[in-house]
């Protein structure tokens, strides 16, 4: 009696279930983002100032952080509203 080699005869029969799986498209990856110029000149921080509660922020480097954060909100608002 002649031996089957049960691999062999399987893929005959079945052909579909020895396939390679074709591989899945890649998405095509974002763009960079180019951030866009800020229309102030840019102000460095200021130093900390101490006082008698304790340290705090110049109002000038809070209003310029406040208003830095606002443009950013303001242009990238719908990318994080679900």
């Amino acid at each position: 009696m002649r031996k089957i080699n049960v691999k062999k005869f399987l893929k005959r029969i079945f052909p579909c279930l020895y396939r390679k799986p074709k591989p899945e498209p890649q998405p095509e990856p974002e763009p960079p983002v180019v951030p866009e110029p800020i229309p102030e000149e840019p102000k460095g921080k200021q130093r900390p100032r101490w006082g008698k509660r304790g340290i705090y922020s110049s109002k000038d480097t809070v209003n310029y952080e406040t208003y830095i954060k606002e443009l950013f909100v303001a242009k990238y608002i719908a990318k994080f509203v679900f």
